[in-house]
């Protein structure tokens, strides 16, 4: 099975930095790839909001802490959000971590986008 083209992924991207990320501090500070945002807590918390009101699907999630150790790594065990909130908490009271996800931007969602842009 073949992976989303390059294409694809600069649309994705150009999306969620548009309609989800937008007004968020991204703590990846070139650590990671350019393309790949990283939130803390709270930040984080807005993001699974606005994925859920949009549609999109939050894939797996990834922990670090602040001297860039992978933390922790979950991949969705079931439909919906409520799996992310669980992990957020579990860390919201601790300082210096940061989370990074992938994502699922349904094409139908694209589209409506694009044509509102």
């Amino acid at each position: 099975m073949q992976g989303p083209s390059k294409d694809r992924i600069a649309k994705d991207t150009a999306f969620l930095q548009k309609r989800v990320f937008y007004g968020l501090p991204n703590l990846n500070i070139g650590y990671d790839s350019s393309l790949i945002s990283h939130f803390d807590a709270n930040s984080f918390s807005h993001v699974i909001d606005r994925c859920e009101l949009l549609g999109i699907r939050i894939i797996g999630v990834e922990v670090f802490s602040n001297r860039i150790e992978l933390l922790n790594v979950e991949i969705s065990p079931e439909d919906g959000y409520e799996w992310v909130r669980r992990l957020v908490q579990r860390y919201k009271g601790q300082q210096n971590v940061s989370f990074s996800a992938t994502y699922g931007v349904p094409k139908d969602v694209l589209e409506s986008s694009a044509t509102r842009s």
